[in-house]
Formats: C-alpha cells, sequence, structure tokens
C-alpha cells in the first residue's frame, strides 16, 4: 500500500462514509479536507474512517477536529472509525481527543 494519502467518499443509505488512506500530515491535509469537506456537503451523517491511515500527526488531528466542528456545526452526526490496532487510534487515544465520537468498527459506526 502506498503512504500517498488519498479520501475517497462514499453515499449509502446509512450516511456518507469518507475513507481515509496514507499519511496524513502537514503535507497532504489542506487537500484531504478540502476534498473531504466538498464530497461530504449534503450529508446529514458522515462517518470517518481512519482504518487505512499509516501516520498521523497533530495536523491530521487538526483536520479531524475542523471536520467535525464543521458537520456539527450543520446539525449532522459524526463518528470517526479508528481500530484499536492502526496508528491513528494511537494519536487518536494520546491526545484523548473527543472519545465519544470515536469507535472501532464500520458496524458500530453505522448502526446507531
Amino acid at each position: 500500500m502506498s503512504d500517498e494519502a488519498a479520501v475517497e467518499v462514499e453515499a449509502g443509505p446509512a450516511g456518507y462514509v469518507a475513507h481515509f488512506a496514507g499519511e496524513l500530515d502537514l503535507a497532504s491535509v489542506p487537500a484531504i479536507q478540502r476534498d473531504a469537506l466538498a464530497a461530504t456537503a449534503a450529508a446529514q451523517r458522515v462517518v470517518l474512517d481512519l482504518s487505512e491511515v499509516t501516520w498521523m500527526d497533530s495536523t491530521g488531528l487538526r483536520m479531524l477536529d475542523d471536520l467535525t466542528r464543521a458537520y456539527e456545526g450543520r446539525g449532522a452526526e459524526v463518528r470517526i472509525v479508528a481500530p484499536p490496532d492502526v496508528p491513528a487510534r494511537f494519536t487518536l487515544d494520546i491526545s484523548a481527543w473527543r472519545p465519544e465520537l470515536i469507535v472501532g468498527r464500520m458496524s458500530d459506526a453505522l448502526g446507531g
């Protein structure tokens, strides 16, 4: 797998899922964030899937904060999928970033 950052968004009946991959850092985040916001403009429920993120620094954390505030500001529900064994989960855990939004499996994010 490449470490090049990417986001792919799919719209489904349970909401929009933004699948992030690669390294979320200072070099990649501005474009990734812009793409994610544009692709989820109509969403009332958004899942940000970090399962394939290979690296996430504080810039990636700030992106999650910005995206979450944008979605919540328009009344959308937000969940973050970060399984316990992925690098992004480590960053989320050590920063204690919004644990109420984080789940370990996609089914948990879409199920309720």
